[in-house]
């Protein structure tokens, strides 16, 4: 995948690692949104089944770029992406003093690029509101939205004058999946006909399968063989012990994938928290955990990837009403919760909201299956549920998964 840098009009508080070989520099990346753009090369992952909107005007004809910033996940840890962080504000007010910009005259707008006639601030807080449903992490900067989404894919709202009382919303991937950028699209152009947004959980929940896959296929149902479970977390442990950040990190996500999927998440999390042998794959965990520096994107990736495996075991395991058995050791308890507790504040959930949410949801299952774990998160006393309360009521204002995950935990204390 070719990585390019940032466009020149986007001031990003970013410091990013030269791209690799088959980067392009500055100038090619003004020729391609240039307005001289011919190639016609248009990317359909965003068009096909698309639904109409009746008062959307569509504006960019140019080609979409390949036009993104160096990802941990294909780099293994070696980028660095580190933003300015200094108040809460700029995650929670999109605040558009003048009008927009208009657009650079050298610069093509991205085909997902529509136009609504509306005054500047109601649009602005229509978008702040859509992207709080659908608890997109948001740094603003002027008449620029910069969004991260749970999975780390990353877009750019731009809003441009366009004359004659209109604004150009342009929705610019930068980074991901271009399936989860897909999704985000769709929901923020219902901006323009006022139609229900849908949250990433309502989403799920429709495209969840009404029956199980078992049920579907009937008697043409192959079973996954005995032990393919244990086979995978045997071959996830060899690539951890090689200590190479990028084999580590695709043992992590293979573990994440095992551990998150209804057929194999309880097998895979009794062996993972049960079994002396994978020892070393608890401690890796706890090490991240405990690991609170995120300023670094790949440490936050890390960090988000085993927070997202301990949630996936916590679950699997309170689900089947098992979980206490397996954290009766008192002094692990104690220590993880301490740990997680380290999190929860509003400047952190500002800052790393995908990552607060998940450190919420494992305290969570913790203190509803352990006395232990109770206890400790008691022992904070009313500084920990104001701490709490401080992050729900961020979540409340920008990011909707943290209030719900924040609110739960704050009912069970």
């Amino acid at each position: 995948m070719n990585n390019l840098p940032n466009d020149d009009n986007d001031q990003v508080n970013e410091e990013e690692t030269s791209p690799p070989s088959g980067g392009t520099d500055d100038d090619t990346e003004l020729e391609s949104r240039s307005a001289t753009v011919q190639s016609g090369n248009i990317d359909d992952d965003i068009d096909e089944n698309q639904p109409e909107y009746k008062n959307a005007t569509i504006v960019a004809q140019g080609s979409t770029r390949s036009h993104f910033e160096t990802n941990p996940m294909d780099q293994g840890f070696k980028a660095t992406i580190k933003e300015t962080k200094d108040s809460t504000l700029q995650y929670t007010n999109w605040t558009i003093e003048n009008s927009p910009p208009p657009k650079p005259e050298l610069f093509e707008l991205e085909r997902t690029t529509f136009a609504v006639e509306e005054d500047v601030p109601t649009l602005a807080k229509k978008l702040q509101n859509i992207l709080k449903l659908r608890s997109v992490h948001v740094q603003f900067e002027g008449a620029s939205a910069k969004c991260k989404t749970a999975d780390f894919t990353k877009f750019h709202l731009n809003l441009y004058d366009a004359g004659d009382g209109k604004v150009n919303v342009e929705v610019q991937r930068r980074n991901g999946c271009s399936m989860a950028f897909r999704d985000e699209y769709l929901e923020i152009i219902k901006v323009v006909d006022g139609l229900a947004v849908k949250t990433p959980d309502q989403v799920a929940e429709e495209r969840k399968p009404k029956t199980s896959l078992k049920e579907a296929l009937g008697d043409k149902y192959i079973p996954l063989p005995d032990g393919i479970v244990e086979k995978h977390i045997q071959m996830a442990l060899k690539s951890l012990q090689t200590k190479k950040p990028d084999q580590v990190l695709f043992a992590m996500k293979d573990l994440v994938s095992i551990s998150g999927s209804s057929e194999t998440c309880l097998e895979a999390a009794q062996i993972l928290l049960g079994d002396d042998k994978y020892e070393e794959i608890r401690a890796h965990i706890l090490a991240i955990i405990c690991d609170h520096e995120q300023d670094e994107e790949s440490k936050e990736y890390s960090r988000n990837v085993a927070l997202t495996l301990f949630a996936n075991i916590m679950g699997a395991l309170s689900d089947a009403k098992i979980l206490a058995k397996y954290i009766e050791n008192d002094v692990f308890t104690r220590h993880i919760v301490t740990e997680l507790m380290k999190d929860i504040n509003k400047e952190t959930a500002a800052q790393f909201p995908a990552n607060v949410c998940l450190t919420l949801k494992c305290l969570f299952y913790l203190i509803t299956n352990s006395p232990a774990a109770r206890k400790t998160a008691h022992d904070f006393g009313d500084a920990g549920l104001v701490l709490v309360n401080d992050v729900r009521d961020h979540g409340s204002k920008c990011y909707l998964n943290l209030e719900k995950e924040a609110t739960n935990v704050y009912e069970n204390l």
